[in-house]
């Protein structure tokens, strides 16, 4: 009678998982869906906001006449990063959020603990546990220095220029006495050896300084002429012209 009773338990235990493995199954599709959704609000959403806050901060400087703000571009690490390490988690939290506490946390128990047969197509081998570690050694070091990098932009002042960066401080600031080159860049060559239109504004300065306006969000011809235009009537230097960076001249002459 007692191995009845066991062997009944056992069947019933087994029962019981299957039910509550084909339960949590047929919820996979929607979870996995709106897991890629919170990704794609993560990546975009978060790579805009760093954008504003980068604006926002930049504008603080009353003092600037021009202001030259780095390439969308570089605010992609982290919205990659934090969005594949922290989508998964940010839907289970949502999930709860939304009054559904107790089976969000089953299906995060379930996830760890189903046989492969059971678990979705996605997120297979504990995939939990690796975006603990991304999240950890992944995207809090780079959201760290995202969060330090923010102010970085360039700014022309009525006497000086300061490029400001890392850690909000200034990397550099030059006079305009101290300007010895402007140049009206045409475009540039890449790795290949190909030519590319690209207009950039180059100024060289003592002591071998040089700054690109290539590598910030600043390629309208209007914006670059009208610096090149201030900045020759404050130091009284010509706006010389060249195909590619390479061909400018490291220093000339006051």
């Amino acid at each position: 009678m007692a191995r009845a009773g066991e062997s009944k338990d056992a069947l019933s235990s087994v029962d019981q998982y299957e039910d509550r493995a084909v339960r949590l199954r047929k919820m996979q599709p929607i979870v996995n869906a709106c897991t890629v959704i919170t990704f794609l609000l993560f990546f975009f959403g978060v790579h805009a906001l760093l954008i504003f806050l980068n604006a926002r901060l930049a504008s603080l400087d009353r003092t600037a006449l021009f202001t030259f703000l780095p390439e969308p571009g570089n605010w992609w690490g982290f919205p990659l990063v934090g969005a594949i390490s922290l989508s998964w988690e940010i839907t289970l939290q949502i999930w709860s959020l939304l009054g559904h506490r107790a089976t969000a946390n089953e299906y995060r128990e379930w996830g760890k603990t189903a046989p492969l047969n059971f678990r979705g197509h996605i997120f297979v081998l504990n995939a939990q546990k690796f975006f603990q570690w991304a999240a950890m050694f992944i995207a809090l070091p780079v959201g760290a220095y995202t969060l330090l990098d923010l102010n970085e932009h360039t700014s022309f002042n009525p006497e000086s220029m300061s490029v400001c960066g890392l850690a909000y401080r200034q990397w550099e600031t030059r006079a305009y006495s101290e300007l010895v080159r402007i140049t009206a860049v045409q475009g540039k060559v890449d790795s290949r050896g190909r030519y590319s239109h690209a207009p950039a504004l180059v100024l060289t300065f003592n002591e071998r300084y040089r700054w690109n306006s290539a590598r910030w969000n600043a390629q309208n011809p209007s914006d670059l002429n009208t610096v090149a235009n201030f900045l020759a009537k404050k130091t009284n230097l010509p706006v010389d012209q060249a195909l590619t960076e390479e061909g400018v001249p490291p220093t000339m002459p006051r």
